[in-house]
């Protein structure tokens, strides 16, 4: 009896290891990482391979402001160590810096991003606005929490002590003391054309987007003074965007319309629909 006893248990024992290498084979088995680039990559099962190290994945390494790491790399099964593993996009050779996750399946899945725009300063003997802003690149689902800018503190800022320049005017100042942050915000300008055969001024359909602003300014957008006038009058301004120059002709300065964000709208809306 005691013989059947030890028998019965070493029976029972041996089922249950059998059963815990069979779920731990399966499971390490059923492991999905996003695979491909970034225009076409999906959730794909991982092949379980010797090459390749199990319940891990790799895309690309994001960083604030400036976006995803260049070149492209594929998103894959595997950790940066294996053999093939975190290539360039376009032509599989090796790459650097992936992103690696493990554990969690599809912990690779491409991020929605979103872009927007910081002005650049520039300085010759005080600080002014360039024409050309600067792109800052951000998670989508960190929108309103990162859109900021930041400027030199004041147009008489020492130049040596602003030294922000590129993507480094996008995001909050790492120290206050020479530098100001702000919120951006963009605008928008109708551009107008003079047609000789009507003696017309019109206005484009599609309107120019201007900015950025800070959210608490006004933007200015310039227009011709007598848009029915049956000449030019002299206004020749090459954008729309901003109040007329001091010597500029038959130049009337108006305000601009803002652009809405996304999240902006939404709020609107949710707004509306809680009221009806």
């Amino acid at each position: 009896l005691q013989h059947y006893f030890i028998q019965s248990n070493l029976r029972v024992f041996i089922m249950k290891c059998f059963l815990l290498f069979l779920a731990l084979a399966v499971g390490s088995q059923a492991f999905n990482c996003y695979v491909g680039d970034a225009s076409s990559s999906a959730s794909t099962l991982c092949a379980v391979s010797d090459d390749v190290t199990a319940n891990s994945c790799v895309g690309p390494t994001f960083t604030d402001y400036t976006g995803f790491q260049t070149p492209a790399v594929k998103y894959q099964c595997g950790a940066n160590a294996d053999t093939g593993v975190c290539v360039v996009a376009s032509d599989d050779s090796a790459a650097t810096g992936c992103k690696e996750c493990t554990g969690t399946a599809d912990c690779n899945k491409p991020v929605e991003t979103t872009t927007f725009k910081c002005q650049v300063y520039t300085y010759t003997d005080k600080w002014g606005a360039t024409d050309t802003p600067q792109d800052c690149i951000i998670l989508k689902a960190e929108e309103e929490a990162k859109t900021n800018c930041n400027k030199p503190k004041t147009a008489e800022t020492a130049q040596a002590d602003y030294t922000n320049t590129g993507a480094a005017v996008c995001g909050k100042c790492a120290d206050d003391t020479n530098c100001a942050n702000y919120k951006p915000k963009m605008f928008e300008c109708a551009a107008w054309s003079y047609d000789e055969t009507t003696k017309k001024w019109t206005a484009a359909a599609d309107k120019t987007s201007c900015g950025p602003i800070e959210s608490t300014e006004d933007g200015k957008c310039n227009q011709p003074e007598d848009v029915n006038g049956a000449a030019t009058g002299g206004y020749a301004s090459t954008s729309p965007c901003g109040a007329c120059a001091t010597d500029a002709k038959n130049c009337k300065t108006v305000s601009g319309a803002a652009m809405a964000t996304l999240s902006v709208l939404l709020l609107t809306l949710t707004a509306l629909l809680h009221f009806y």
